[in-house]
């Protein structure tokens, strides 16, 4: 196989700003930072995943003015595999704008959608799907995830589901689900009233026999089969925490290329998750292996002291 993993899903230009002062009703005020990059959750948990080690081709459809061509190319600097990306003629592509508290960290995200048609059923390649040993989709278009998954299923390989916010046809979606990656919006908006716990058993219920509940600062839980746990999430100086959520799906696919069991797993992936926080956008302080291992090295010799 050419390709660890291959990830379908929505593409987007970002365009970030950070804030000393974050901007109110009818304020100007000047950034004192910016960056422009690809985002979009799973184009990102690839270009992680690259960076990390594996190979990988994503999936999806772009419009060829100006964003579209720097999506693309953005994608290639991470070694991500763009030759089933479609794009379409005179369209435009997707574009985020993030603006960023940097005393906090925190976001606001505003996504024009553009009008680019994402990809179809029919233009799905099938042969690729059915050869990859790892699909991470999005959930965003059920019937167009539904048939990936069924694909990569049908040639034994295994289906992460990042669902950072409720999905349409989400139990079908579960259905064909080998990992899901969910967060807390997820679980409050999915299933109302249930604790993590509940939650948990409830999409295990569904199809997926190993499921991880992300709650940001606070880590997150996890669940692999009969054994269950939670994983820390790690401090580090936090300057944007844009795109680590995806950071750490791409980690996770990492850990699993490399057989891995849950719990290491997890660890590495919150530590790539905090490390991808250091910096602007989700991509650009995206550590490589050698820098994750010696983060996690210092990390027990300062438990040690």
């Amino acid at each position: 196989m050419p390709f660890d993993a291959v990830g379908i899903g929505l593409c987007a230009w970002d365009t970030i700003l950070l804030f000393v002062g974050y901007p109110g009703p009818n304020q100007k005020v000047e950034a004192v930072d910016s960056v422009t990059c690809g985002g979009g959750p799973v184009p990102t948990a690839l270009a992680v995943f690259g960076r990390l080690g594996g190979r990988a081709a994503f999936v999806g459809a772009i419009g060829d003015r100006q964003e579209g061509l720097k999506i693309r190319c953005d994608l290639e600097r991470y070694g991500v595999d763009v030759s089933a990306l479609r794009m379409r003629p005179d369209r435009h592509s997707p574009s985020a704008y993030i603006w960023v508290d940097k005393h906090t960290g925190d976001r606001t995200v505003a996504l024009a959608p553009g009008d680019v048609e994402p990809i179809q059923v029919e233009e799905i390649p099938k042969e690729l799907f059915v050869k990859t040993p790892l699909l991470l989709i999005d959930g965003r278009q059920a019937d167009v995830c539904l048939r990936a998954a069924q694909l990569c299923r049908q040639g034994g390989g295994e289906v992460v589901l990042d669902a950072g916010s409720p999905r349409d046809q989400i139990e079908a979606l579960l259905h064909f689900t080998d990992h899901a990656i969910v967060s807390t919006d997820f679980v409050e908006g999915t299933f109302p009233g249930l604790s993590a716990e509940s939650a948990i058993e409830k999409i295990k219920s569904l199809g997926p026999s190993r499921i991880i509940i992300t709650q940001g600062e606070r880590g997150g839980r996890w669940l692999e089969d009969q054994q269950s746990g939670r994983y820390e999430a790690f401090e580090v100086p936090v300057l944007d925490t844009t795109g680590a959520g995806d950071a750490f799906h791409g980690a996770y696919l990492y850990g699993l290329k490399r057989g891995w069991d849950m719990q290491r797993r997890c660890r590495f992936s919150s530590a790539v998750a905090a490390l991808v926080c250091r910096g602007l956008g989700g991509r650009a302080t995206a550590p490589d292996y050698e820098e994750v291992t010696y983060f996690l090295g210092s990390i027990k010799e300062d438990k040690q002291e």
